[in-house]
């Protein structure tokens, strides 16, 4: 199962998606559906979700900030986490 970490801009996530790979969790660059994102601008770090907590443990010794991480249900859905 997938999970998906919102941030502000592309370049956050590139970034992110960099300093990931760097450290072993492989993650992909995805545009998040609107309804999920922070406007038009926002982009998405797609990962599995047994990954979550090492990867969000690494984002927090950036300066990037994520805005919200969801789990990709099998429904298509969505569901938040906390991160």
């Amino acid at each position: 199962m997938n999970c998906l970490i919102i941030f502000r801009s592309v370049t956050h996530a590139q970034t992110i998606i960099s300093y990931l790979s760097k450290n072993s969790v492989m993650a992909d660059l995805v545009r998040p559906p609107l309804i999920l994102g922070t406007g038009s601008c926002s982009y998405g770090v797609r990962l599995r979700c047994d990954k979550l907590h090492a990867a969000i443990s690494l984002i927090n010794k950036t300066r990037i900030r994520p805005v919200k991480a969801y789990k990709l249900l099998p429904n298509e859905g969505y569901r938040e986490v906390s991160i």
